[in-house]
Parts: structure tokens; C-alpha cells; sequence
């Protein structure tokens, strides 16, 4: 589980970037009982005043300018003076990856390039294989994931031949980290792809909500069958 200060810091680094997805995280994180609940329903207010107004020409640049930076330090602000007591840990849960996830990469310098997006702070149990040769079905199938690094894209004389092995030899589902390539339109409940890293933990995490999902459906079903 990554700590208070891992998400303090994490939420600081996005301020810059979105600070409406930063307040919008922070009114899901923040117990109501907070007094600090109340402060960040209040700059989503301002936050979203200031969008509408810009949006209709009804504030100067300049005015915006100020009001936004004001908001800005108001919400670093907000982050660090929060303690243990403000969050809602089921909230704070939800941050981490449990899923076991194998990383498959052509290189030993992709398998470290891609280990910087996987922070043993979030994700709990990731093992990397650069080795270009595919592990035992037995081997492969303890894992949840595969992510499949494409970087750099197979050869026309390899044919995907390491891709169609753990697609078509194993039963983890497959995350294809490249370039477009239409076999995967046949995988339909096999295989998700991402071509940047700007998405590839929000398919990691739709992945992950969709096995949660399956085992849960596949439990019941079990459940049902027993009770019949």
C-alpha cells in the first residue's frame, strides 16, 4: 500500500498538469468528516467558476492569472497539511495494483526504461522476462498480466511468434505495449493494446477492474452451481 507521503507527493507532481483531476481526486481521498473535505469542495467551486468564466470571456487573462495561481498554492497547500486521519483508506486501496503482472520486453534496457511506470509502491508484484524466449506455459500462467513490449517491432520474418505464444499457449490476458497491429482484433477477450506510456496504467487498471469482474462472475456461477 503506498503511504500518505507517496500520495502527497504524487498529487503535488499533478497540480502543475490538472489541478481539476488533482481536487477531484483529493474530494474522493478526503473523509467528509474532514474539516479539509470542506476546503477542497470549495476550490472545485472556484476551480470550476474560473473554467466557466474563462470559457465566456468574462474574466481578464490577467485576473484568471492570479486567481488560478492563488488556487494552485491553496491546493499544495491542502496536500501537505493532510495527516492519517483525513483520508479514507479503502480510497487510499484503490492506488494499488495486486494483479500479478509480467512484463515481456526484447531488451534488459526496456525492461528498466519500463520498470520506471511500475513503482513498488503501487505495484505489488511485477517480474520482468528480456530473455526473447518464451517462459513454460506453467511458468507464465501464476500471472494475471502479460504486458507485451513491442519496442522494437518484431521482424516481418518473426511473425509475432513470442506474441502469439502467450496469446494463443497461455491464459493470462495480454496488454500489447506498440504500434497498431491488426491480429490483436482477434483477440477480443484476450488482448488490450496501448501505443504510450501517458495510458498504459489506465489500461492496466481497466484490465485489472476487468479480471476483479470475471473472478467475481465465475464465483458466483461456481456458488450457483453448488447450490443446484
Amino acid at each position: 500500500m503506498p503511504t500518505l507521503q507517496t500520495t502527497k507527493s504524487d498529487l503535488k507532481q499533478q497540480v502543475t498538469a490538472n489541478i481539476g483531476k488533482v481536487l477531484q481526486e483529493l474530494g474522493q481521498l478526503i473523509q467528509p468528516e474532514s474539516s479539509n473535505f470542506n476546503s477542497v469542495l470549495v476550490m472545485q467551486t472556484q476551480f470550476q467558476r474560473l473554467q466557466q468564466e474563462a470559457r465566456e470571456g468574462r474574466i481578464s487573462r490577467e485576473q484568471h492569472n492570479v486567481e488560478y495561481g492563488d488556487l494552485t498554492r491553496r491546493t499544495l497547500d491542502l496536500i501537505d497539511a493532510l495527516e492519517e486521519k483525513d483520508i479514507s483508506t479503502p480510497r487510499l486501496l484503490q492506488y494499488d495494483i495486486y494483479d500479478r503482472i509480467l512484463i515481456v520486453t526484447k531488451s534488459k534496457a526496456r525492461a528498466d526504461y519500463l520498470g520506471k511506470f511500475f513503482p513498488t509502491d503501487y505495484f505489488h508484484s511485477v517480474e520482468y522476462n528480456s530473455s526473447g524466449q518464451p517462459l513454460p506455459a506453467e511458468s507464465a500462467n501464476i500471472y494475471d498480466i502479460i504486458l507485451y513490449d513491442n519496442q522494437k517491432p518484431d521482424q516481418q520474418d518473426d511473425k509475432n511468434k513470442l506474441l502469439l505464444y502467450y496469446l494463443n499457449k497461455t491464459s493470462p490476458v495480454v496488454l500489447y505495449f506498440g504500434g497498431f497491429l491488426q491480429l490483436l482484433f482477434n483477440y477480443p477477450e484476450k488482448a488490450y493494446a496501448t501505443n504510450s506510456v501517458f495510458s498504459l496504467h489506465a489500461r492496466i487498471r481497466e484490465m485489472s477492474d476487468y479480471l476483479r469482474y470475471r473472478r467475481a462472475t465465475e464465483h458466483n456461477r461456481d456458488k450457483q452451481q453448488g447450490d443446484g
